[in-house]
């Protein structure tokens, strides 16, 4: 690779790269629980809020991508304020 500054990569590459080695590894998929899982899109549910969708909206989004039923409660419960993200339990 010539310059790394002007490469960039995709979620979609770091997930296929990461199940690729663990692959190798011998290694489990990774799992997350449903509060962390909402707590790692709590950036892009605030950009969602901040354009106007409601958590229902939120909540229906993720259901349509992830074949899983989520509520908007659940999206209110788990998401994480700025201040709070990026800390490990």
């Amino acid at each position: 690779m010539s310059d790394d500054s002007v490469t960039s990569f995709s979620v979609d590459d770091v997930t296929i790269a990461q199940n690729e080695m663990r692959h190798i590894l011998g290694l489990p998929e990774p799992r997350f629980s449903f509060p962390t899982f909402i707590g790692m899109l709590s950036d892009e549910i605030e950009q969602m809020r901040r354009a106007g969708h409601t958590n229902e909206m939120v909540a229906q989004t993720i259901s349509r991508a992830t074949g899983h039923s989520i509520e908007a409660i659940d999206v209110q419960r788990h998401y994480l304020p700025v201040e709070e993200r990026g800390r490990t339990a």
